[in-house]
């Protein structure tokens, strides 16, 4: 049995963190279904007015899109966590020091 005081800590840390990523996921769906949404309407009002030939040349536009903000993000991402963890690899990190003085024998 785990006792009281390491159960009400615990509470007391994970509770707080627990209405907080709630409300932070509530936001998060909020968000996508609002992009849905937006995207859906868009392509409702567009499409019936196009022909085959540019419905593709819109597919190829938007997944050209797609890719670069993928790539944009995944850049934005890595550099979040080498903020809060730098790799072990610290040659991406080059940071020349240069020092003046002299050479005493």
């Amino acid at each position: 049995m785990i006792p009281k005081i390491f159960t009400n800590t615990l509470n007391s840390i994970l509770n707080p963190n627990v209405k907080e990523i709630r409300e932070a996921q509530e936001q998060a769906i909020e968000r996508i279904q609002t992009t849905l949404l937006h995207a859906e309407n868009e392509v409702a009002q567009k499409a019936p007015l196009m022909t085959e030939e540019q419905r593709l040349n819109e597919v190829e536009s938007e997944l050209k899109k797609t890719e670069e903000h993928l790539l944009s993000a995944l850049g934005s991402l890595f550099k979040a966590i080498c903020y809060v963890a730098p790799p072990l690899n610290l040659r991406h990190f080059r940071q020349e020091k240069i020092i003046e003085g002299e050479v005493v024998e």
